[in-house]
């Protein structure tokens, strides 16, 4: 479960990219994200300059990503970065009617097998079970709720901040199905094991030079 550290501040609606969700405009992270919670992707306006050049403008995460609603796949050990992966409407009307792998514009881009559907949405095959919320939730959209595999994205904790469609609720995956979706990234998206990759070099500990240097230096200062 999340700890709430500070409060995330004022909101007001905004129009996304990608499904047309409503989104606050605070750029204050108000969670330690655990693995399995479900977070906000803030609105690119809401970037600072800084997050804009080194994610936005490099692709590093994805500018129809942001606002959105993620899953956090994985965290750094200083909880300063996180791998997330978008839930989506893909333009769906709320019937579920319209799934994303029916869509001409991904129908090229994505394959059908990389989509994973939430309890309610239309599965793409019988081959994946169905992802779950824990404690039996739905989503606010629960005809229309996707993830896409081969698109987790690294993010500063940063650009993270609370899902606040859920009735006041902090939603999270259910543990099983989390293990699930993790199992299938694992085995069939090469973009989570960059991911983690990633992770492990932006948080490395700062080479300090080999082990002989650091013995002179320690010397020297005796």
């Amino acid at each position: 479960m999340a700890s709430k550290v500070r409060g995330s501040g004022p909101r007001r609606p905004a129009q996304s990219q990608q499904g047309q969700q409503k989104c606050p405009a605070t750029s204050k992270p108000a969670y330690k994200w655990e693995l399995g919670d479900i977070a906000f992707l803030k609105r690119a306006e809401e970037f600072s300059q800084d997050e804009r050049e080194k994610y936005l403008q490099t692709g590093r995460i994805f500018s129809k990503a942001t606002c959105h609603p993620v899953i956090v796949l994985g965290r750094s050990e200083d909880s300063k970065y996180y791998i997330v992966t978008t839930v989506s409407a893909y333009s769906d009307d709320a019937k579920g009617e319209n799934p994303p792998w029916r869509q001409k514009q991904h129908q090229q881009r994505k394959k059908i097998d990389g989509f994973r559907a939430f309890k309610g949405s239309c599965r793409p095959n019988p081959h994946y079970k169905f992802l779950e919320l824990a404690d039996g939730k739905e989503w606010p959209k629960p005809k229309t709720s996707w993830v896409y595999i081969h698109l987790p994205m690294l993010v500063p904790a940063s650009t993270l901040i609370q899902f606040t469609k859920a009735k006041g609720q902090q939603l999270r995956m259910a543990t099983e199905s989390l293990g699930d979706l993790l199992s299938h990234m694992d085995a069939k998206a090469d973009e989570f094991k960059r991911a983690k990759r990633e992770m492990q070099r932006v948080t490395a500990p700062i080479n300090q030079g080999p082990p002989a240097q650091q013995n002179r230096a320690q010397k020297s200062k005796q």
